[in-house]
């Protein structure tokens, strides 16, 4: 890798990591141009809400609607794309919890339940 891509493939790769927050969009994640131009847009509301802080409510408002139309997509499309998967008869694996996974759980709520309660008492 050059120095000159280093950068853009560390900005627009989607693993930045930001004070141990992981900045990615993950309804973008198989798409590096949609990404890009996504984080593009993002670098180009700060630079005119810098600009221009009249238009600071508006362009938040803009922003604010298109990361929740990516977070919508990024949790409908897998899921989707599970249920046709499940519906063409290809189950993408097997059922993973069994009777141990299901006792561990009740006895580790139990403990937590009954830990909650015993903090609650003082």
């Amino acid at each position: 890798m050059t120095s000159q891509s280093w950068a853009p493939n560390s900005f627009f790769n989607g693993s930045m990591n930001y004070l141990g927050a992981n900045l990615r969009t993950a309804a973008l994640e198989g798409h590096p141009w949609w990404k890009a131009a996504y984080y593009v847009f993002c670098i180009g509301i700060g630079v005119m809400v810098t600009i221009s802080p009249d238009w600071t409510a508006h362009l938040g408002l803009l922003e604010a609607r298109i990361n929740i139309a990516l977070l919508v997509a990024g949790i409908l499309v897998p899921y989707y794309g599970f249920i046709y998967e499940v519906a063409e008869g290809d189950m993408p694996a097997e059922a993973s919890i069994t009777m141990d996974m299901v006792g561990n759980f009740i006895r580790a709520s139990a403990i937590w339940g009954v830990a909650l309660k015993a903090r609650a008492k003082g």
